[in-house]
């Protein structure tokens, strides 16, 4: 599928309207994103990138500045010091996995960023898509079996209902790669597998060290935040304030605090969940997707697997049923 000239010059005339080229834009604004896939160790990959030296990723992992309309108006009020304090490093980066599946996030990063790099980390599409589905029953907005969610999340739009839990479209990789292909560059897109990193972690985050033409590192630590429960909290306070920000009043408050309080406030927030209730243990209950189901949720990413096989020259062996 190929990104046309027109839609790339009326998104270019739309950026214009919002007034967000600055002359000093190009000193803190990112260079590295991370824009997916969600629920495939974005959180891990971000915290090793930010190990290096020469890379400085976002105090806010996730800002979602590209896929909100909302926030995309305020770049010096909101985006802006997300990143100033990195505006002596090669690479600025942050980790937003709206923008995997929102053509016009990457459209407006393709205005506006110098150079953009991006890696991906992807994950078995069946078991991202597993996981998702389990994240959103965790917090008591998905009440369907697995089988009747996942059919029921084929005709959703994530670029306008991003709101909703896109099971399927999260994990059609070779759709979204694509589309990114198209605009940047297969030369400026770097992919890694959750299940590489698991199993290799220094070797894989240093490829992308070397992705980056930066220096490799000997040691990495590697932080499973999902593990620990961190990360399953970090989303549950993005559900808090979700909901809060839909009250009027709040919203109005809010939004007037500098980027840097709310983001001390939400720590904080965080923080008082674990004491409150303990660590986070997500994977207690949960029930086994026996072979069948598999199987069939397989058939359904066949196609797009293979064609992202033959966009990035990679194998995915690491995936028994797309072998």
């Amino acid at each position: 599928m190929q990104v046309s000239d027109k839609t790339l010059y009326k998104s270019s005339v739309v950026l214009r309207k919002h007034s967000l080229f600055f002359s000093d834009t190009e000193a803190w604004f990112p260079n590295l994103f991370v824009p997916g896939a969600g629920r495939s160790g974005t959180t891990t990959l971000f915290n090793c990138l930010n190990q290096h030296p020469d890379i400085y990723m976002a105090k806010d992992k996730e800002p979602d500045f590209f896929s909100n309309d909302n926030t995309f108006q305020l770049q010096d009020e909101y985006y802006k010091p997300l990143f100033l304090c990195g505006r002596d490093h090669r690479y600025r980066g942050e980790a937003s996995v709206s923008y995997m599946t929102s053509l016009k996030a990457a459209t407006r990063i393709k205005h506006l960023a110098q150079s953009p790099r991006f890696i991906f980390i992807l994950r078995n599409p069946i078991d991202r898509a597993i996981s998702h589905y389990y994240y959103w029953q965790s917090k008591g907005f998905e009440h369907q079996p697995f089988n009747q969610a996942f059919e029921s999340s084929f005709t959703l739009n994530p670029e306008t209902e991003v709101k909703l839990p896109d099971y399927y479209a999260g994990s059609c990789y070779g759709k979204w790669i694509k589309y990114y292909q198209a605009i940047f560059g297969s030369q400026n897109i770097h992919i890694i597998t959750t299940e590489s990193l698991k199993d290799v972690p220094v070797k894989v985050i240093n490829s992308c060290f070397s992705f980056l033409d930066l220096p490799l590192l000997n040691t990495i630590k590697v932080p499973y935040l999902n593990s620990s429960g961190s990360a399953s909290y970090s989303s549950l306070y993005k559900d808090v304030m979700n909901r809060l920000e839909r009250n009027n009043t709040f919203k109005s408050i809010y939004q007037k605090l500098p980027v840097q309080l709310r983001i001390v406030l939400r720590r904080k927030f965080v923080n008082s969940l674990i004491c409150i209730k303990g660590p986070s243990n997500s994977s207690n209950g949960k029930p086994i997707i026996d072979h069948k189901v598999r199987r069939w949720v397989a058939d359904y990413y066949h196609d797009d697997v293979e064609a992202l096989k033959k966009l990035t020259d990679l194998s995915f062996i690491e995936w028994p049923e797309f072998r």
